[in-house]
């Protein structure tokens, strides 16, 4: 009973962030500051949206390490794709994002009480010991892991079609097209009176 009243609250959440345009918003300002920052010395060589997607998956292989963070990224797909077929990616890059990242970081979990923790306490070892070796491990699985869904992302930045999802994602590309996104900006007096 306490998942189904999860569920009711998370998804009357995103129902308000998405008739508040909340999310629209905050994919346009994503866009706009890739664009302003596309073209400045070291940026450009990594690319803006590289650093931006390698950002994303470091904070969330981080969380998926640290406190075992898995199935609550599919929260964040609904942010997360939107967003990168705004991009000019797809999907299964949105998807890749949160919950691969936070995926490959529970791999090569840290300190993750869910695994390390318990673990180590059925072993009768210290607790939270061999922290150095677990740190590289984390480091090496997340680079390579990242490094997949950064020339993924770049084959279907060259050709979307080659993306086994281009048809799905049609619906993503006509909702958040520019001529389709005309936001107007108005707070209600009543949310500042909140």
């Amino acid at each position: 009973m306490s998942g189904n009243k999860t569920a009711l609250i998370i998804g009357g959440a995103f129902w308000i962030m998405n008739e508040s345009k909340a999310i629209d918003v905050a994919i346009g300002s994503v866009l706009r500051f890739t664009k302003r920052i596309g073209n400045r010395g070291v940026i450009r060589a990594i690319g803006a949206d590289n650093l931006i997607f390698i950002v994303i998956m470091t904070m969330f292989s981080f969380f998926g390490a640290v406190f075992g963070m898995s199935e609550e990224t599919i929260a964040f797909t609904i942010i997360f794709v939107p967003l990168a077929v705004s991009m000019g990616y797809d999907s299964i890059e949105g998807v890749s994002l949160c919950f691969v990242a936070a995926a490959l970081g529970f791999a090569g979990a840290c300190l993750n009480p869910f695994t390390i923790g318990i673990a180590q306490g059925l072993s009768d070892l210290p607790l939270f010991s061999g922290l150095e070796y677990r740190l590289v491990m984390w480091v090496i699985i997340s680079v390579a892991g990242f490094a997949y869904i950064l020339l993924y992302a770049r084959r279907v930045k060259k050709n979307p079609a080659r993306s086994r999802v281009h048809s799905d994602d049609d619906y993503w590309r006509s909702l958040h097209s520019e001529t389709h996104l005309k936001i107007n900006y108005h707070t209600p007096l009543s949310a500042w009176i909140t």
